[in-house]
């Protein structure tokens, strides 16, 4: 007989894919460790991100994306068409 709680003690039960992505996230922040991880999707990797050098890189990095959604919604403001930012 094999009992596999000796392997995985907790379950997680999801009704939806959605719904299991985000009981996942939330259980990742609940981990505790000295650092934190972010997704590349360019090189499909994933970063760690653990010292200032590259916390500053990413920011850069984000700042660089913020500047293009913003160039971006000005331009479509600029055409006459509205958008609402729902979060």
């Amino acid at each position: 007989m094999f009992l596999d709680e000796d392997y995985q003690p907790i379950y997680f039960l999801a009704e939806t894919f959605e719904d299991a992505k985000e009981k996942l996230r939330i259980y990742a922040k609940s981990l505790k460790r000295p650092y934190e991880i972010t997704y590349d999707p360019y090189t499909q990797s994933l970063r760690i991100l653990d010292n200032v050098k590259v916390i500053h890189d990413f920011s850069a990095q984000l700042k660089l994306k913020m500047d293009e959604l913003e160039h971006a919604l000005d331009r479509l403001h600029v055409n006459g068409i509205n958008f609402r930012v729902i979060s």
